[in-house]
Order: structure tokens, then C-alpha cells, then sequence
């Protein structure tokens, strides 16, 4: 990306609408698991359930907010940074003479090889 604001201003709108609720998403996630680590049945959202269920629960959202979180590390990478050389179009230099043949080589002059039915290989 050639302009660099609006990379930036791309950036900001991907970390609100990605980052930060995959940051809440993480925060919730964290909580969920530690209160399925801890194994009092007070704290499963008051709703008499086995451990197991809020630990994964609390897993399925850390697993979430990763991909959510990512996505706004990846969107910065792909536009801020600097495009080497093989990322771009390549430059090719031309020497300002070109080639004009002589007058005395036409294309009379300019034999070209033979070629013997030797050298050309079978058609398959």
C-alpha cells in the first residue's frame, strides 16, 4: 500500500472491530477456565453444572479471542510494511542505443544455420 494514512487509519478499524472484543472474548475466557480449574460449584454462572463444561467453555473462548486478536496483528503487517524490490514490479534498465543494423548487413548477408533432418526428433 502506497499510502501510508490510510494504512494506518485501516489498522485502527480492524483493532475496534477485532481487537478489542477478542480482548473482552480472552478476558471472559480466562475467568470461564479458572472457575472450572477451581472446582467450587459457586462459581459455574450460578448454574449447577459440571466443571468440565465451564472449562471448555472458557477454552472455546480463548481460542476465539487468538483468532480474533490476530487479525488486526496480520491486517498491520500486510499494510504498513516497507515492500522490497521482488514485491513490487521490477525495473529494467535499457541502454539508450539500440541496436540499428548496418547498411552493409541486410538479410541477404545473414546466412541462417541448416537444419538436417537429422537434428529434429521424431514426432511422438
Amino acid at each position: 500500500m502506497n499510502n501510508r494514512p490510510t494504512g494506518i487509519i485501516i489498522i485502527a478499524i480492524a483493532v475496534l472491530l477485532f481487537g478489542c472484543p477478542g480482548l473482552i472474548c480472552l478476558c471472559s475466557g480466562v475467568s470461564a477456565a479458572l472457575m472450572g480449574l477451581s472446582g467450587d460449584p459457586y462459581y459455574y454462572f450460578g448454574v449447577d453444572t459440571e466443571p468440565t463444561i465451564t472449562l471448555i467453555g472458557g477454552l472455546f473462548f480463548i481460542c476465539i479471542s487468538v483468532a480474533l486478536v490476530a487479525i488486526p496483528v496480520i491486517v498491520g503487517f500486510l499494510t504498513v510494511r516497507r515492500k522490497t524490490q521482488s514485491d513490487g514490479d521490477e525495473v529494467v534498465l535499457i541502454d539508450a542505443e539500440a541496436y540499428e543494423p548496418s547498411e552493409t548487413e541486410t538479410s541477404e548477408q545473414i546466412e541462417e544455420p541448416e537444419v538436417l533432418d537429422d537434428e529434429i526428433p521424431p514426432a511422438i
